[in-house]
């Protein structure tokens, strides 16, 4: 058995005093205490990164442990956990540019998240994957393939290791850019509360896509169920349900917008009935939005954009789910990839991809999260909580 990890000495002296494989992995997973271990996926291709980083955090957010590299792998672009089975999945983004099929790996996560071991790969059936989720029972792994234009459902076995491809849907459209909406470019996949459909954020086509999901085969619907449109040009990327409330939320990368949505019977979704720029009001260029995380406990949303190198703070109204917009700050960077956020909603992160740094910020009583220290790492482009 053969263990990725930066601290090996400890799996080493492990099995030479009889620690073995069994009880390794029935090791709980990480309870709350007063340190977070944070997983880090990057690019690696023609950058400086080696594979997936981690580093622990107090609650408090200060004094952020060093990262360091657990495992080297090719552009571990997009990570999820799995925290009932200690398990990590990682795409292996691949780009349209080789046209070479992208994969999914799967990682136990070890001794709190302080190592990793691989658990296997399967090819994603596309180019580019991108995004990971997981159904509601962590019985389906969903991915889309963004450049081919397919998502992709696999099941997962009782340890949490991946199992059978169970569908492999390919998306139809196009919109109206000239170079980014020929196709159909699907971003983002998330299943619904009753874990009876997923939602697809079609970026190429400018819609959003529900597909019916079989829970107990993981199989999706050839077809669409239904589909949301959206103005040319908007480019849907990713999307957040609120959990308390029937409400979904979708930014879109192109237009630089959110759009508030209603989650009616059966799950069925409202057009928008509500948009609102993420970019700052001075900010008169192509400002390249990227990412979206919702506080549900403090009823705040956080969006980020990459040209501007700033996030947005709303407001979400408990009882109608409307977003008003509150301050704008900087990432403490270039280029937020991605956020993070804790579960408590204490905690926010920002992965600059071109800066190499993620910025750890606390939230306020009142007024912007405030900046409290950054983690070096190379080209960070997803943040995953253990």
């Amino acid at each position: 058995m053969v263990f990725l990890s930066s601290r090996r000495a400890f799996l080493h002296t492990a099995m030479n005093a009889g620690i073995s494989a069994s009880l390794l992995k029935k090791e709980p997973h990480r309870m709350h205490t007063s340190d977070l271990r944070v997983f880090v996926g990057t690019y690696t291709v023609d950058t400086d990164s080696k594979g997936i980083y981690a580093f622990d955090l107090n609650v408090t957010g200060q004094n952020a442990g060093k990262a360091k590299c657990l495992v080297r792998q090719k552009n571990p672009s997009y990570l999820s956990i799995n925290a009932a089975r200690n398990t990590l999945y990682a795409v292996e983004e691949s780009f349209g540019t080789t046209g070479e099929e992208g994969g999914l790996w799967a990682y136990r996560i070890h001794h709190h998240g302080e190592a990793l071991e691989a658990l296997g790969r399967i090819g994603s059936l596309g180019v580019g994957p991108c995004f990971l989720s997981l159904d509601r029972r962590n019985k389906t792994l969903f991915t889309a393939n963004y450049h081919s234009g397919s998502i992709l459902s696999v099941r997962l076995r009782d340890d949490g290791s991946l199992g059978q491809i169970a569908s492999h849907v390919q998306l139809t459209g196009s919109s109206v850019h000239p170079q980014r909406q020929r196709s159909s470019h699907p971003h983002a996949i998330v299943v619904t509360p009753d874990n009876q459909h997923v939602l697809v954020a079609d970026l190429g086509a400018d819609q959003l896509k529900v597909f019916r999901l079989d829970a107990e085969s993981g199989m999706l619907s050839a077809m669409p169920v239904m589909t949301i449109s959206f103005p040319g040009g908007f480019g849907p990327r990713h999307l957040v349900l609120n959990p308390r409330r029937p409400f979904l939320y979708v930014i879109h990368e192109i237009a630089s917008v959110v759009t508030t949505h209603k989650l009616l019977d059966r799950d069925i979704v409202s057009p928008a009935i509500q948009t609102l720029p993420v970019q700052p009001s001075d900010f008169t260029g192509i400002a390249d939005a990227a990412d979206i995380v919702l506080d549900d406990i403090h009823n705040v949303l956080y969006t980020s954009t990459r040209q501007t190198s700033s996030l947005r703070r709303f407001s979400v109204h408990s009882l109608t789910g409307l977003l008003t917009v509150l301050d704008d700050f900087p990432s403490e960077g270039r280029s937020p990839h991605a956020l993070g956020l804790e579960t408590s909603g204490t905690l926010l992160l920002a992965a600059n991809l071109q800066t190499n740094n993620v910025a750890v910020f606390r939230r306020k009583s009142r007024g912007a999260p405030a900046f409290l220290e950054s983690v070096e790492i190379p080209s960070p482009s997803s943040i995953a909580f253990f």
